[in-house]
Parts: C-alpha cells; structure tokens; sequence
C-alpha cells in the first residue's frame, strides 16, 4: 500500500476499526449567526473535550 495513505487501526480482542467522525452546525437561517465571541468559545471548549479523549483535529 502506498505510504501516503498509512492505515492508523485500533483494535480489540475481537474487531479491527478505524473511525472517523464529522462534526456539522447547522442553523436555521442563512444570515450569520455565529458571532466571532461565540466561535472562539466553541472553539476552545472543542479543545478542552478533544484533549480529554486524545482526538486530532
């Protein structure tokens, strides 16, 4: 297999995985509605909770 696209697996007694996850806002209206003080909080609480669990962004 190609070096580029190495395979980071996790695994038990009994499977082999790799999971990835996405994360999607979505608002109501189209209109901005996320203010630069709220992402920044959003932001920073991501960070704290991906850090718990050791998730790379």
């Amino acid at each position: 297999m190609n070096d580029r696209f190495e395979l980071h697996m996790q695994r038990n007694q009994h499977a082999l995985y790799n999971i990835h996850y996405h994360l999607i806002l979505v608002t109501k209206y189209r209109k901005a509605c996320i203010t630069p003080a709220m992402f920044s909080l959003l932001k920073a609480q991501a960070e704290k909770l991906f850090g718990l669990y050791n998730i790379d962004v």
